[in-house]
């Protein structure tokens, strides 16, 4: 994201406490940030995160919605040890073992 130039107006500002320790690799990143550009990094590097988060949460339906389209282009045939009449439906033979591993993504 390119520095922007703002108008003056109220800044919003929050101090963090870093461990020379346990937190060695994000002191190392912070520092190796080009000078003036720190807060920029920051900012981008927590947009990151957010928008991952936002994928977190939408993977599981979107993989749901996948595997189900998938599926649906897939001839699924009983095998000789499930004992199926092979008159009966595909979605009647093996729907809820589909819905309960779909369900288990979610």
């Amino acid at each position: 994201m390119d520095r922007r130039e703002t108008e003056p107006r109220g800044k919003y500002r929050f101090a963090m406490r870093l461990d020379p320790d346990l937190d060695a690799d994000l002191i190392a990143w912070l520092e190796a940030q080009p000078h003036g550009r720190r807060s920029e990094a920051v900012r981008d590097l927590m947009r990151d995160g957010l928008r991952m988060r936002e994928i977190d949460i939408e993977l599981p339906r979107l993989v749901r919605q996948a595997m189900g389209e998938a599926l649906s282009e897939v001839p699924i045939r009983p095998t000789q040890s499930d004992n199926i009449d092979e008159k009966n439906d595909i979605e009647e033979q093996y729907g809820d073992q589909l819905d309960s591993m779909l369900d288990s993504l979610g």
